[in-house]
Order: C-alpha cells, then sequence, then structure tokens
C-alpha cells in the first residue's frame, strides 16, 4: 500500500522523509508544490485552482498502478485533501482506501486575519511565527527572508483564494483526523471536518501544537500503521506480498 503525503503551506515533502524508516512495509511517497523542495527551480502557483489541479495530477501518475493508497495531507495539505477526492471523483479516477487529516480546516473557514497581499512583511512573519515550526532566530535570517518567505507568502495567498466545494453528496472513503491536543484553531475544525464523509470519522489527539509531529515521528508512524492496518487489512496484506 502507498501513502502519499502533501505538506503544509511553505513547506516540502522533505519534512516526511524520515517516515520511510518508520513506516517500512509500505511505500511512502510525498508530494512537492512547484516552486517547493525537490521542484525549487520551478515558478511557484499562486492561483487555487491550478494548485487543486497540480496536485490531482500528482495523485493519479502516483497511482496509475492501480494500487491501493492512503493520503495523508497537514495544514494546507488536509484542506487540499477535499478538493482532490472531489476532483479525483468527478474525473473517474481511483479514489485512496483513506484519508488522515491532520490540523486541516474546512474550505469554507475564514481565517481571522488580514489576506497576505495586505500585509506588511513584520506581519506577516509574525503571522507565520504564530503558526509554529520555524523559530524566531531562523525567520531573523537574511536566507530565510530571501529564500523561504516568497514560499510561504506564495502559500498562504493561495489559501487567501480557497474555493468552497459545491457538493450534494458526501464522500464515501474512510477518514481519521489528527491533532495536536494544543493547536485549538484545527480542533475547532473536527466536527465541521466530519461532515465531509458519510462514515464514522475518528479523531486522535497527540501532545503538541500545530506541528505535534515534529516530536514524536515514531509514535505518530505507529498511529498511522494502527489506523491502516485496521481498517484496510486485506490490502496491506496484498501490497506486503510484493
Amino acid at each position: 500500500m502507498k501513502i502519499i503525503c502533501l505538506h503544509h503551506a511553505g513547506g516540502n515533502g522533505f519534512r516526511f522523509y524520515s517516515w520511510k524508516k518508520h513506516l517500512e512495509g509500505y511505500q511512502v511517497f510525498t508530494l512537492d508544490l512547484p516552486g517547493h523542495g525537490s521542484r525549487i527551480q520551478e515558478p511557484l502557483l499562486y492561483d487555487f485552482d491550478m494548485v487543486v489541479h497540480e496536485l490531482t495530477q500528482q495523485v493519479v501518475l502516483k497511482t496509475e498502478d492501480d494500487e491501493a493508497y492512503v493520503l495523508f495531507g497537514h495544514s494546507m495539505g488536509g484542506l487540499m485533501i477535499l478538493h482532490i477526492l472531489d476532483q479525483l471523483e468527478e474525473q473517474g479516477k481511483r479514489m485512496p482506501e483513506g484519508v488522515i487529516l491532520s490540523g486541516a480546516s474546512v474550505p469554507e473557514e475564514c481565517p481571522n486575519r488580514k489576506k497576505v497581499k495586505d500585509m506588511s512583511e513584520d506581519e506577516f512573519l509574525n503571522m507565520v511565527y504564530e503558526q509554529g515550526g520555524t523559530s524566531r532566530e531562523i525567520m531573523e535570517t537574511e536566507e530565510f527572508r530571501e529564500c523561504f518567505l516568497p514560499i510561504i507568502r506564495a502559500d498562504y495567498t493561495v489559501l487567501d483564494e480557497k474555493k468552497l466545494l459545491h457538493r450534494t453528496e458526501k464522500f464515501t472513503v474512510k477518514a481519521v483526523i489528527f491533532n495536536g491536543e494544543e493547536d485549538l484553531g484545527a480542533r475547532g475544525q473536527e466536527e465541521k471536518l466530519k461532515t465531509y464523509f458519510e462514515g464514522q470519522v475518528p479523531v486522535v489527539h497527540f501532545k503538541g501544537g500545530h506541528f505535534y509531529f515534529d516530536q514524536q515521528v515514531s509514535f505518530v508512524c505507529e498511529q498511522i500503521r494502527n489506523y491502516i492496518e485496521k481498517n484496510f487489512r486485506e490490502e496491506c496484506i496484498h501490497a506486503t506480498a510484493y
């Protein structure tokens, strides 16, 4: 079975690289948007629909062999999973066996802040710092401001223009929500996220904040393994046979 990971705003697939050794027996793939990580030389995207299309096409390419797969998306990646599911369904492509929504919000959520285009650089830096995951010392370096800040700004510009999902039916794929105990913003979205899915959606809380998995990679991967093996045992046995 494949586990396909989608990064947060301003992030890249390298954050999930260490997961491979903790999830032996699974094929762990990461998706980078243009201008991120392994695709750093490509132009950044600023349009919401283009990002959804790009990520959907990457998922389709990763799953052309028709092998069972699960999507894991953190923060922006979790939000994008909802739109990717919608596109996969519309295109008649293979759907994932399940999805793991981590630190995710719903499409209709409106953040209580200015749009990125209306923020000064200092205001934007403060917002990024409050999200966690980056120390103030790193953010004050010239390298961060020149190399990483434009990437983060591009992704938040995309999020400022996010679209609603106009659906008449709920998704039938299985889902689980992962959140840090201290991530009150994401925890406040849990009940709304559940409404997008037909079945029950369990919630798992971990110690920590928005980037709860950074300090407990092994434990989080163990929970991912448990979730997959509990819900998709037959697919796991099939995948291990190769």
